[in-house]
């Protein structure tokens, strides 16, 4: 949960950069404190000799830092204070405090990072890092120019009702949320306050050219307002992509932790609209997974641990009753449907149920990560050829990664799924937290559909291929 690490090129100079938090104490490739690469004499000047830690390892005071670092070199380029400090501040060093709901720093070190085109797919991408899902809920948006980072705003749900979003010129604006989209039952915020996932989800889901935050129960504008509130509170899943192909726009399925509300839900990505919910109130729904495992039933499958019947993305109905893996999707053999990635071991839906294709520790003691999440370090098509690549640390020495690829041919010529925007920036924050698989803006087999040439898609781009955008393709 601590540090998330951002790997993108945010200055478009065609190399990655590393954004992350630091402190004091931390170092470049070089040698040299990150807090050598800062303007502000309060950061240059800080004691690196110091040890914050307390008896049980937490760091509850002093300076934090985020530090953007040269991709190639290692070399920090340039230190700020990271926002908002421990007591809700902006920059400086603040003790923890017990108003994040605990006083030995859980809840307010919890952090989440992603990637987002904030002004557009024209315009340098964002880091926007994140403090606190539970109750209070962080969003700072950031940018970097290739020598300096700054402030876009800073957005600050306080409560079940009140935020406010703090702009770059430090002036701030408070609003007040009445309402959310599910209704009565369970209700748990009308803002981002307690409404956020152990992980969370980008693309311009409305179409406007500009990326929104998917915060699990809630989502943010690009301008750091608040776009709307399911309310249904926290969970551990999350599920972004065109679920429904025949819908308009892009769905959610996302999973809830909370006990007084519906376990499950799958709502318009945009509006917040509850298409279906479900599940028993009172459990701790702790996974849940949507994938296109099955060809016979148009769009995706959803399901969770609290409910192991698969239902249909367009429907709700309840499809297939085989208790599968409830982990991660993953593109492996040749055709259009999702494998099942749990762990180390890879399954194929067979129609009732699934079959073994591989299992991965037979090859070096590979192993997945997170404990019981069993998760890969990374899931990603980083070759070219549009299924995926797993890569799994290697238990026997600890320093090895083993990158998996598939050789089964595929009939199919898909461009590189990082060409996808939704797809491109999932990679970028899967390793966010709770590890979650990246799924793309589109619906896959609807490329090889036997259709007329000028077919309408729903692809949250935020460049030439508008959400909802018709353009003209030959027939497969």
């Amino acid at each position: 949960h601590y540090t998330q690490f951002m790997v993108y090129d945010f200055d478009g100079d065609g190399r990655a950069e590393l954004i992350c938090k630091t402190a004091p104490g931390s170092k470049g490739s070089d040698g040299q404190y990150v807090s050598a690469a800062a303007d502000d004499t309060s950061i240059s000047s800080t004691d690196n000799s110091k040890d914050y830690r307390n008896s049980n390892g937490y760091v509850l005071s002093g300076p934090e830092y985020l530090t953007v670092f040269n991709g190639l070199t290692g070399k920090a380029i340039h230190t700020v204070y990271y926002n908002p400090n421990r007591n809700f501040g902006v920059g400086g060093s603040a003790n923890y405090s017990s108003s994040w709901g605990d006083s030995y720093g859980n809840r307010g070190d919890r952090f989440l990072a992603a990637v987002a085109y904030l002004d557009g797919a024209d315009k340098r991408p964002s880091a926007v890092m994140c403090r606190g899902y539970y109750p209070r809920a962080y969003l700072w948006a950031v940018g970097f120019d290739g020598s300096r980072l700054s402030t876009k705003w800073l957005h600050a749900s306080t409560s079940k009702t009140a935020y406010s979003v703090t702009d770059a010129g430090g002036s701030t604006t408070s609003y007040t949320a009445k309402s959310c989209t599910s209704g009565s039952y369970g209700v748990q915020s009308y803002t981002m306050y307690s409404n956020g996932n152990h992980n969370l989800s980008v693309g311009d889901v409305d179409g406007d050219g500009c990326d929104e935050i998917i915060w699990g129960s809630a989502a943010l504008d690009n301008d750091g307002r608040l776009l709307y509130s399911v309310g249904h509170g926290h969970g551990d899943a999350i599920h972004l992509g065109d679920l429904d192909p025949d819908r308009p726009g892009l769905e959610l399925f996302d999973i809830h932790e909370e006990k007084k509300t519906y376990s499950w839900d799958l709502h318009d990505a945009a509006t917040g609209e509850i298409l279906f919910q479900g599940g028993n109130s009172g459990v701790d729904n702790g996974r849940g997974l949507a994938a296109d495992i099955d060809a016979d039933n148009r769009g995706y499958e959803f399901w969770s641990s609290d409910e192991r019947n698969e239902r249909s993305a367009q429907t709700g109905e309840v499809v297939g009753t085989s208790s599968v893996s409830v982990n991660f999707r993953v593109y492996w053999d040749g055709d259009l449907q999702d494998e099942l990635l749990d762990g180390t071991k890879l399954d194929k839906w067979n129609g009732n149920g699934s079959s073994r294709l591989m299992t991965f520790y037979n090859y070096g003691s590979s192993s997945s990560c997170n404990s019981t999440k069993q998760t890969p370090n990374l899931q990603a098509d980083i070759l070219g050829d549009w299924r995926e690549e797993v890569i799994l640390w290697d238990a026997s020495n600890r320093a090895t990664l083993n990158i998996f690829t598939t050789n089964i041919p595929s009939d199919y010529r898909v461009t590189t799924l990082m060409h996808d925007h939704i797809y491109r920036l999932g990679v970028a924050w899967q390793q966010t937290a709770y590890n979650q698989p990246p799924h793309l803006g589109y619906y896959l087999p609807a490329l090889f559909e036997e259709k007329p040439s000028s077919m309408k898609f729903s692809i949250a781009e935020g460049s030439a291929l508008q959400q909802d955008a018709t353009f003209t393709r030959p027939i497969a």
